[in-house]
């Protein structure tokens, strides 16, 4: 069993803590603000307007309005879960992936784990492709879409080896820019918008915003 005491390494090197416990004499990142500017950067992002764009695609044929609820009603019930698991933390001293490993035990483990690599490897790979696609189109085609995701992917994955410290150095920052060109992009677009009427009715429209809310 992994001792109490062990400390998160303070070396500028690749992140080399796993899942020990972490005793709140050995915590380094205490603040509450950093959850907010890490998670706010990591969706104010054009992947989260494609999935959006979603209801629009002709096996949903969904309106303004019930593509509007599904998305605050999912993502509600989806915060849930994840809300009550991260109070769970600063009892107890773990990561919240890592919870799961002592909740099911090894085996129910090992099942969590692998909804969790299919989930992360599915949200990378809109990621990625998004991004791809906008370098590609930045650069009037001169960067293949292969090699614009071989890139980004190389890129991303030589972040991630860092760590937490590396990440949200630059996720504390990032939400800034993105914002301002969100609300640009808001601004112009504003004038042009207008609400669709859903083309659906019945059990069709029940599977339609069921459909949405589960990639939402």
């Amino acid at each position: 069993m992994a001792s109490d005491t062990v400390a998160i390494p303070e070396e500028r090197g690749v992140e080399t803590h796993g899942i020990e416990r972490v005793s709140p004499t050995t915590r380094t990142h205490v603040r509450i603000r950093d959850n907010f500017t890490m998670w706010f950067s990591a969706n104010l992002v054009i992947s989260t307007v494609a999935l959006g764009t979603l209801p629009s695609a002709p096996f949903l044929n969904m309106g303004f309005w019930d593509s509007f609820g599904a998305i605050v009603l999912f993502n509600f019930l989806g915060v849930l879960p994840v809300a009550f698991f991260s109070t769970l933390g600063p009892k107890l001293g773990l990561r919240q992936m890592t919870i799961s490993r002592f909740s099911f035990g090894w085996v129910g483990g090992i099942i969590m784990a692998l909804f969790n690599v299919g989930a992360c490897i599915g949200w990378s790979a809109v990621n990625v492709i998004v991004g791809a696609q906008l370098v590609t189109a930045l650069s009037g085609g001169a960067i293949p879409l292969w090699l614009s995701i071989l890139g980004i992917a190389i890129l991303t994955t030589l972040v991630s080896i860092y760590g937490y410290r590396y990440v949200h150095g630059y996720e504390r920052y990032a939400w800034i820019p993105m914002a301002i060109m969100f609300i640009i992009i808001l601004v112009l677009a504003a004038p042009h918008f207008s609400p669709v009427v859903t083309q659906n009715s019945g059990l069709a429209e029940l599977a339609a915003f069921i459909t949405f809310g589960g990639a939402d």
